[in-house]
């Protein structure tokens, strides 16, 4: 019994110490011919102060690779750019560039070239949104700042577009394509800027309708729409993209497009889309007190035409002529018709004849014999 006991100690050590073995056998580089060595990762780009542990695997005649970072002598080609320790450690120290090395067995070195930059403190462009037409093509720059001093990073950054058929970066210069809206993206160490574009045609000049505006002071609100009219003589309707100011807001006052009347007097109304502008006059004459006809009362024969002049009288004592705005009413068609201020006579007898204008009425009595 004690035998056995004893038997299957000596297995269990055995099996232990072979275990170790293999264990602390792991722990150092094989006992065979190296091929190659690489160090990663090759390239790197670093901030001032910051550190980076380095790795170098070595590559074995069998195809087996192996850890061996602890294993190499590091040494760096410009320790006044950057330091290494003897684990691979990297610590950048001024800005510029050097070069990593690390050196194995059987002359066998590899090497990773390292950028240090100043850490940035903010990224920055000279546009935060650009209106091009299509084919235009415009420069900007990005500039970082590195809070002792500033640099232009524009070529260095990385540019993208969410539509590049809109617009895209080469170099410094944004190229417009098609009409649209995209959005380019720079990023530079860690940060990003982004820059609104919109294509569209080439605005010749704005044209608004009304083009002048007299308004009584108690009357409604005016609206006022804004067209581009492009290099093409195409037309578009832009009033929503516009904004509109009035320059004297004790005469009249915008709401959303509209002129709102507030006293008497005369303004002038902007309306602008990027660096495109139209002016509106607006004249607030006094409130409406009466519209007048030129006659009270007309005969004619069947066939015959009679001209009627409306003229518009408001508080302030100032008159004007209304003929065209006037909205006509008859209650016996069959007699006469009143159009376009021309009564037109069409059978015997009497009608009444109402003109409107704003919310004043008049009466003009006709007969036909």
């Amino acid at each position: 019994m004690f035998k056995k006991i004893y038997q299957a100690l000596v297995v269990t050590l055995f099996s232990v110490f072979m275990l170790a073995g293999a264990a602390l056998a792991s722990d150092y580089p094989p006992d065979k011919e190296v091929t190659g060595l690489t160090v990663t990762p090759a390239k790197l780009s670093m901030n001032v102060g910051d550190t980076y542990q380095f790795k170098a695997t070595a590559k074995y005649i069998d195809g087996t690779t192996f850890d061996v970072t602890e294993y190499v002598d590091w040494e760096v080609d410009d320790t006044w750019i950057a330091k290494v320790d003897d684990q691979g450690k990297v610590t950048a120290k001024l800005a510029g560039e050097a070069t990593v090395t690390a050196s194995y067995v059987y002359g066998k070195e590899a090497s990773a070239d390292i950028t240090i930059r100043y850490k940035v403190q903010s990224l920055t462009a000279d546009v935060d949104k650009l209106q091009l037409a299509p084919g235009e093509e415009t420069e900007i720059a990005v500039i970082a700042d590195y809070g002792d001093f500033t640099e232009d990073v524009t070529f260095e950054a990385v540019w993208t577009s969410t539509k590049p058929a809109v617009a895209k970066l080469e170099g410094n210069t944004v190229i417009a394509g098609n009409t649209g809206t995209t959005t380019l993206t720079c990023a530079y160490m860690g940060y990003i800027v982004k820059i609104a574009v919109t294509v569209e045609k080439e605005i010749d000049y704005l044209e608004a309708s009304p083009d002048d505006i007299e308004i009584p002071v108690n009357s409604g609100a005016v609206p006022v729409k804004v067209y581009a009219v492009y290099t093409d003589d195409t037309k578009e309707d832009i009033t929503s993209k516009c904004t509109f100011e009035s320059n004297n807001t004790a005469v009249a006052k915008m709401k959303g497009n509209s002129v709102v009347p507030v006293a008497l007097g005369f303004d002038l109304i902007t309306a602008t889309y990027g660096e495109k502008f139209v002016d509106v006059p607006v004249e607030v004459k006094g409130a409406l007190k009466a519209v007048v006809p030129s006659i009270k009362s007309v005969t004619l024969k069947p066939g015959e035409t009679y001209s009627v002049a409306s003229t518009a009288v408001y508080t302030d004592g100032s008159q004007e002529d209304v003929t065209g705005s006037i909205k006509y009413s008859t209650n016996q068609k069959k007699v006469a018709l009143f159009e376009n201020g021309i009564i037109t006579a069409k059978a015997k007898g009497s009608t009444t004849v109402v003109g409107k204008y704003g919310n004043k009425f008049y009466n003009v009595r006709v007969t036909v014999k």
